[in-house]
């Protein structure tokens, strides 16, 4: 009786054990008995569940080096005048944007706010580079206004910011910075803040598309005119650019290596320019820059009107009127007014004396028209005086 018993414990089936997997997918061999299958009900009628999807997947941005900053920031940049510099921020978390006409309110400031695209380029500056990041505000596309941030390349250190409002002429293109549309010959204006403070989160003027750039500049000090409702007043501009352009470059480049001593040697032998002349016409633009800048914030201040001379902006709006040291020139201050109520062009009363040029006259169709009195050509050929 006890042989029949066990002779049908061995023959019963084995109910208590899971179905062996398909040939084709054999068991995990992690020591675990595998889960049973789901039990469908199929004396209901009803579908079984559908299989979840696959999680989908996240495409990841380009990654953020681990040395973002590429150009060393001298603690002495946080005193700097009349925008401060210095290095922090998020280089990830960084998004470009703009606000304009910021009004304090309790522990921070509101305004207006727009969308807002950035590029960078890189230019020679003699053996140094510039590297110009642009801000355009999609609010300001109508009247063309954006902002630049300039950061001079020295040996591997910022040695230098400027910071302007640029409003160009009908011509250019949405994207074109102030050297651009210099190269264009198409005329724009520039306005200095008079204070404000710049974060540099990431800085790399290598061309390429890895360079990435991060920055925020906040509180900048334009100019605010009801007269004009598109002034900018307190104005913030954050940034956030991968990829750094400019043709022009790769010539820099070229230029501070040590075997361009033999080029630089071909060169005055053809008769093209030195780095010592590319570096006089590039501050001479700076400068022209900068004092137009000073004569857009006097005008707007003064309620339409401009100086009788550049003397008029000293001191509030330039500390001295600003040197030109140019090839072929001596270096000097001198500025040539003249009141010319009639005339359309300032063409007739260039002298190539290699300093300023200023015309005034209330009413005047060129009064508050300023540039560089030298018929000398540039780099590209075109001379200096923009006409």
């Amino acid at each position: 009786m006890t042989a029949a018993l066990l002779a049908l414990a061995l023959c019963a089936p084995a109910s208590a054990q899971y179905p062996a997997p398909p040939a084709d997918k054999p068991a995990a061999s992690t020591g675990t008995a595998p889960s049973p299958p789901p039990v469908v009900d199929l004396s209901s009628g009803a579908a079984p569940a559908p299989a979840p999807e696959p999680a989908p997947k996240v495409k990841e941005g380009p990654s953020i080096p681990s040395n973002p900053l590429r150009a060393k920031i001298h603690k002495e940049a946080a005193d700097w005048e009349p925008v401060s510099v210095t290095a922090g921020g998020s280089a990830a978390a960084t998004k470009t944007g703009f606000s304009w006409k910021l009004k304090k309110k309790g522990k921070t400031h509101v305004g207006k706010t727009s969308k807002a695209k950035a590029m960078a380029r890189v230019y020679p500056a003699g053996d140094d580079q510039s590297l110009v990041v642009s801000v355009f505000p999609k609010e300001f596309e109508a009247q063309r206004t954006h902002i630049e941030l300039r950061y001079l390349l020295v040996e591997g250190f910022l040695e230098k910011v400027e910071v302007s409002a640029v409003t160009a002429e009908e011509g250019g293109g949405p994207l074109d910075d102030a050297r651009m549309l210099r190269a264009a010959g198409i005329g724009f204006q520039e306005e200095s803040p008079a204070g404000g403070s710049l974060k540099v989160a990431a800085i790399d003027a290598k061309p390429g598309k890895a360079a990435l750039n991060v920055g925020a500049l906040k509180l900048a000090e334009f100019s605010e005119s009801d007269l004009n409702p598109r002034s900018l007043g307190l104005t913030s501009a954050d940034y956030s650019v991968r990829g750094v352009g400019g043709p022009e470059a790769r010539a820099g480049e070229a230029a501070a290596r040590p075997k361009a001593r033999s080029r630089k040697a071909a060169a005055v032998k053809t008769g093209a320019a030195s780095a010592e002349d590319l570096q006089a016409w590039s501050e001479a633009k700076l400068a022209l820059g900068r004092l137009q800048g000073a004569l857009s914030q006097y005008y707007a201040d003064t309620g339409g009107k401009y100086p009788t001379s550049l003397d008029g902006l000293v001191p509030k709006y330039i500390d001295a009127v600003l040197e030109l040291n140019l090839p072929q020139h001596k270096r000097t201050r001198r500025v040539t007014i003249i009141n010319d109520p009639k005339g359309d062009s300032p063409a007739p009363w260039v002298q190539d004396t290699g300093g300023w040029l200023y015309f005034t006259g209330d009413g005047a169709k060129l009064d508050g028209t300023l540039l560089i009195d030298c018929t000398h050509p540039d780099a590209k050929g075109k001379p200096l005086d923009g006409l």
